[in-house]
Protein backbone atom coordinates (compact mmCIF):
# COMPACT_ATOMS: atom_id res chain seq x y z
CA UNK A 1 0.00 0.00 0.00
CA UNK A 2 1.10 3.34 -0.79
CA UNK A 3 1.51 5.49 2.16
CA UNK A 4 -0.55 8.45 1.96
CA UNK A 5 0.82 11.58 3.51
CA UNK A 6 -1.74 13.63 5.24
CA UNK A 7 -1.04 17.20 6.09
CA UNK A 8 -2.35 18.20 9.51
CA UNK A 9 -3.50 21.76 9.90
CA UNK A 10 -2.58 23.59 13.08
CA UNK A 11 -5.50 25.47 14.75
CA UNK A 12 -4.97 29.19 15.33
CA UNK A 13 -5.01 31.06 18.64
CA UNK A 14 -8.23 32.82 17.61
CA UNK A 15 -10.05 29.53 17.55
CA UNK A 16 -8.95 28.65 21.06
CA UNK A 17 -9.76 32.10 22.30
CA UNK A 18 -13.28 31.93 20.85
CA UNK A 19 -13.87 28.54 22.40
CA UNK A 20 -12.79 29.81 25.81
CA UNK A 21 -15.07 32.83 25.57
CA UNK A 22 -17.96 30.58 24.57
CA UNK A 23 -17.28 28.25 27.50
CA UNK A 24 -17.05 31.25 29.84
CA UNK A 25 -20.46 32.59 28.79
CA UNK A 26 -21.97 29.11 29.07
CA UNK A 27 -20.68 28.79 32.64
CA UNK A 28 -21.94 32.24 33.53
CA UNK A 29 -25.35 31.42 32.10
CA UNK A 30 -25.49 28.21 34.14
CA UNK A 31 -24.59 30.15 37.31
CA UNK A 32 -26.72 33.30 36.83
CA UNK A 33 -29.91 31.83 35.29
CA UNK A 34 -31.21 30.23 38.54
CA UNK A 35 -30.70 33.49 40.39
CA UNK A 36 -32.64 35.40 37.72
CA UNK A 37 -35.50 32.93 38.00
CA UNK A 38 -35.55 33.25 41.80
CA UNK A 39 -35.62 37.05 41.49
CA UNK A 40 -38.51 36.89 39.03
CA UNK A 41 -40.44 34.57 41.29
CA UNK A 42 -39.78 36.87 44.26
CA UNK A 43 -41.02 39.90 42.34
CA UNK A 44 -44.18 38.03 41.31
CA UNK A 45 -44.77 37.00 44.91
CA UNK A 46 -44.26 40.58 46.08
CA UNK A 47 -46.72 41.86 43.46
CA UNK A 48 -49.29 39.28 44.57
CA UNK A 49 -48.80 40.32 48.21
CA UNK A 50 -49.20 43.98 47.28
CA UNK A 51 -52.39 43.16 45.38
CA UNK A 52 -53.80 41.29 48.37
CA UNK A 53 -52.85 44.14 50.72
CA UNK A 54 -54.44 46.74 48.43
CA UNK A 55 -57.65 44.73 48.18
CA UNK A 56 -57.74 44.33 51.95
CA UNK A 57 -57.12 48.05 52.40
CA UNK A 58 -59.94 48.94 50.01
CA UNK A 59 -62.28 46.70 51.98
CA UNK A 60 -61.25 48.40 55.23
CA UNK A 61 -61.67 51.84 53.65
CA UNK A 62 -65.17 50.91 52.51
CA UNK A 63 -66.05 49.76 56.00
CA UNK A 64 -64.60 52.91 57.53
CA UNK A 65 -66.48 55.09 55.04
CA UNK A 66 -69.70 53.28 55.96
CA UNK A 67 -68.95 53.87 59.65
CA UNK A 68 -68.18 57.54 58.96
CA UNK A 69 -71.40 57.90 56.99
CA UNK A 70 -73.37 56.35 59.83
CA UNK A 71 -71.70 58.64 62.36
CA UNK A 72 -72.33 61.64 60.10
CA UNK A 73 -76.01 60.75 59.83
CA UNK A 74 -76.26 60.44 63.59
CA UNK A 75 -74.46 63.75 64.04
CA UNK A 76 -76.77 65.43 61.51
CA UNK A 77 -79.82 64.16 63.36
CA UNK A 78 -78.45 65.42 66.67
CA UNK A 79 -77.53 68.77 65.11
CA UNK A 80 -81.03 69.13 63.66
CA UNK A 81 -82.58 68.40 67.05
CA UNK A 82 -80.32 70.97 68.73
CA UNK A 83 -81.09 73.52 65.99
CA UNK A 84 -84.83 73.00 66.49
CA UNK A 85 -84.47 73.59 70.24
CA UNK A 86 -82.35 76.69 69.68
CA UNK A 87 -84.86 78.03 67.15
CA UNK A 88 -87.70 77.64 69.65
CA UNK A 89 -85.65 79.40 72.32
CA UNK A 90 -84.82 82.17 69.86
CA UNK A 91 -88.49 82.63 68.96
CA UNK A 92 -89.37 82.88 72.64
CA UNK A 93 -86.57 85.41 73.19
CA UNK A 94 -87.68 87.40 70.11
CA UNK A 95 -91.23 87.54 71.39
CA UNK A 96 -89.97 88.85 74.72
CA UNK A 97 -87.82 91.42 72.92
CA UNK A 98 -90.82 92.49 70.82
CA UNK A 99 -92.84 93.01 74.00
CA UNK A 100 -90.00 95.02 75.54
CA UNK A 101 -89.62 97.05 72.34
CA UNK A 102 -93.36 97.74 72.33
CA UNK A 103 -93.15 98.97 75.93
CA UNK A 104 -90.07 101.04 75.12
CA UNK A 105 -91.67 102.49 72.00
CA UNK A 106 -94.81 103.43 73.91
CA UNK A 107 -92.65 105.04 76.58
CA UNK A 108 -90.70 106.88 73.89
CA UNK A 109 -93.95 108.05 72.29
CA UNK A 110 -95.11 109.39 75.64
CA UNK A 111 -91.79 111.13 76.23
CA UNK A 112 -91.80 112.54 72.69
CA UNK A 113 -95.32 113.85 73.14
CA UNK A 114 -94.21 115.50 76.38
CA UNK A 115 -91.26 117.04 74.57
CA UNK A 116 -93.53 118.26 71.79
CA UNK A 117 -95.87 119.81 74.31
CA UNK A 118 -92.93 121.47 76.02
CA UNK A 119 -91.49 122.64 72.73
CA UNK A 120 -94.82 124.04 71.61
CA UNK A 121 -95.27 125.96 74.86
CA UNK A 122 -91.63 127.06 75.14
CA UNK A 123 -90.66 129.17 72.14
CA UNK A 124 -87.86 131.66 71.60
CA UNK A 125 -88.33 134.47 69.10
CA UNK A 126 -85.73 136.83 67.68
CA UNK A 127 -85.90 140.10 65.79
CA UNK A 128 -85.82 139.95 62.01
CA UNK A 129 -82.28 141.32 61.90
CA UNK A 130 -79.66 142.64 64.30
CA UNK A 131 -80.30 146.27 63.37
CA UNK A 132 -83.96 146.11 64.44
CA UNK A 133 -82.89 144.23 67.57
CA UNK A 134 -80.42 146.94 68.60
CA UNK A 135 -82.83 149.77 67.73
CA UNK A 136 -85.64 148.38 69.93
CA UNK A 137 -83.24 147.66 72.76
CA UNK A 138 -81.97 151.26 72.71
CA UNK A 139 -85.52 152.56 72.56
CA UNK A 140 -87.11 150.40 75.28
CA UNK A 141 -84.41 148.36 77.04
CA UNK A 142 -82.95 151.15 79.18
CA UNK A 143 -86.30 152.39 80.47
CA UNK A 144 -87.28 148.80 81.32
CA UNK A 145 -84.12 148.34 83.39
CA UNK A 146 -82.13 145.96 81.15
CA UNK A 147 -78.37 146.49 80.90
CA UNK A 148 -77.81 144.25 77.84
CA UNK A 149 -79.68 143.44 74.67
CA UNK A 150 -79.67 139.73 75.56
CA UNK A 151 -81.51 140.45 78.83
CA UNK A 152 -84.08 142.47 76.89
CA UNK A 153 -84.62 139.59 74.40
CA UNK A 154 -84.88 136.98 77.16
CA UNK A 155 -87.49 139.03 78.99
CA UNK A 156 -89.56 139.38 75.81
CA UNK A 157 -89.57 135.59 75.35
CA UNK A 158 -90.37 135.08 79.02
CA UNK A 159 -93.49 137.20 78.52
CA UNK A 160 -94.47 135.26 75.39
CA UNK A 161 -94.11 131.91 77.24
CA UNK A 162 -95.85 133.16 80.40
CA UNK A 163 -99.17 131.26 80.81
CA UNK A 164 -100.70 134.27 82.58
CA UNK A 165 -100.15 136.54 79.58
CA UNK A 166 -103.18 137.49 77.50
CA UNK A 167 -103.01 136.71 73.79
CA UNK A 168 -104.84 137.95 70.73
CA UNK A 169 -104.32 138.86 67.06
CA UNK A 170 -103.68 142.43 66.06
CA UNK A 171 -106.60 143.98 64.17
CA UNK A 172 -104.51 145.48 61.35
CA UNK A 173 -102.23 142.62 60.24
CA UNK A 174 -103.12 139.61 62.46
CA UNK A 175 -99.77 139.68 64.26
CA UNK A 176 -99.79 138.02 67.69
CA UNK A 177 -99.93 140.23 70.78
CA UNK A 178 -98.87 139.09 74.27
CA UNK A 179 -99.80 141.25 77.28
CA UNK A 180 -99.23 140.78 81.03
CA UNK A 181 -101.65 142.95 82.98
CA UNK A 182 -99.73 142.86 86.26
CA UNK A 183 -96.64 144.51 84.71
CA UNK A 184 -98.15 146.08 81.53
CA UNK A 185 -95.49 144.30 79.43
CA UNK A 186 -96.53 143.86 75.82
CA UNK A 187 -94.86 142.09 72.88
CA UNK A 188 -95.74 141.85 69.20
CA UNK A 189 -94.78 138.79 67.07
CA UNK A 190 -95.16 138.83 63.28
CA UNK A 191 -97.03 136.15 61.38
CA UNK A 192 -93.78 134.74 59.98
CA UNK A 193 -92.30 134.25 63.47
CA UNK A 194 -90.20 137.35 64.26
CA UNK A 195 -90.33 139.55 67.34
CA UNK A 196 -91.49 143.02 66.27
CA UNK A 197 -91.22 144.92 69.57
CA UNK A 198 -91.37 144.60 73.35
CA UNK A 199 -92.04 147.42 75.82
CA UNK A 200 -94.13 148.66 78.76
CA UNK A 201 -97.49 149.95 77.53
CA UNK A 202 -99.88 152.38 79.19
CA UNK A 203 -102.27 149.66 80.41
CA UNK A 204 -105.07 147.25 79.54
CA UNK A 205 -106.81 149.85 77.35
CA UNK A 206 -103.80 149.99 75.05
CA UNK A 207 -103.89 146.21 74.66
CA UNK A 208 -107.61 146.21 73.97
CA UNK A 209 -107.26 148.88 71.23
CA UNK A 210 -104.74 146.84 69.25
Amino acid sequence: MARRNRRRYKKSKTYYTGMMVLLFFAAMYIIIYPQIQSLQQGSQTQQEEQTIVSEFSSVEDDEQSEDVTTDADENDAAAQAIAAIEEKEKEAADSEEVDEEAVDSSAEEVSESEVEETSTTQVYYKFRNNQKFQDHFKKHGGEMGFSTAEEYLDAANALINNPDALQKLEKEDNDKIYYLESTNEIAFVSQDGYLRTYFICSGRDYYDRQ
